[in-house]
């Protein structure tokens, strides 16, 4: 019985010294500073994309659609001349509606005749000639313009560059806080990207033009304004002690 007793005191202490050891080995606890860091860079669109439309009113559909195929045949044709690639002209649409009168009598509606529509795309890469070959589609007879949107044509190099805004603002605000709290700022602990650095071209009003026998002279005038990329982060950095 004594030396069971014995036993179980010398297990005790030899649990004891192995907690107290491991006490004075177990690291401390990390102290960390979590941050949001944001960047945006702001560039100046170098393309575009242009929406415009052939629409022809006839009697018959067959008349209509002729007027509109021939219109957008001398627009393709201006388009090729103009050295615009194939592959940045993209035909869209063909819409044949009737178009319909109200008969004051009767009040039924009546077609008196049929409206066709036909749609070209086309991108462009030099601005300089955005507003020339605007005003080249409507002397061919293009009467409707949908919309121009700006865009750039390699976005990638950009949108590293807010990414690295980012991070420099993300580091600015650890360095502040940490100043503040009266701490040193360790190393970076991880880094989490909440938003991408993508953008969302730019698109100008879409306007109606009509038709007019004379031929425009002037180019359209283009203001391509500026295209923002941002990017938004989450850093977790280690804090030491007070310097």
């Amino acid at each position: 019985m004594i030396r069971l007793a014995r036993l179980s005191l010398l297990a005790l202490c030899l649990t004891l010294t192995a907690l107290a050891a491991q006490a004075q080995t177990a690291p401390e606890t990390l102290r960390t500073l979590t941050v949001n860091g944001r960047g945006e860079i702001e560039v100046a669109p170098d393309m575009a994309t242009v929406r415009l439309a052939v629409r022809a009113e006839a009697e018959t559909t067959g008349e209509a659609l002729d007027e509109a195929s021939a219109a957008t045949q001398a627009i393709l044709a201006m388009l090729d001349e103009e050295g615009v690639e194939p592959g940045d002209i993209q035909t869209g649409a063909l819409r044949l509606n009737p178009i319909y009168a109200q008969q004051l009598i009767s009040g039924q509606r009546q077609i008196t005749g049929y409206a066709a529509l036909n749609s070209i795309s086309v991108t462009v890469n030099d601005l300089d000639r955005l507003g020339g070959l605007i005003t080249a589609a409507v002397n061919e007879g293009a009467n409707t313009l949908s919309g121009v949107s700006f865009g750039l044509k390699d976005p990638q190099a950009h949108e590293d560059a807010a990414r690295r805004a980012a991070v420099a603002d993300a580091r600015r605000r650890a360095a502040l806080y940490a100043e503040a709290g009266g701490v040193a700022l360790g190393q970076m602990i991880s880094l989490n990207e909440q938003g991408t650095g993508g953008y969302s071209p730019v698109r100008a009003e879409p306007m109606a033009m009509e038709a007019s026998l004379s031929r425009a002279q002037a180019d359209v005038p283009v203001a391509a304004g500026e295209i923002t990329l941002s990017a938004s982060i989450v850093v977790i950095y280690a804090m030491g002690d007070a310097g």
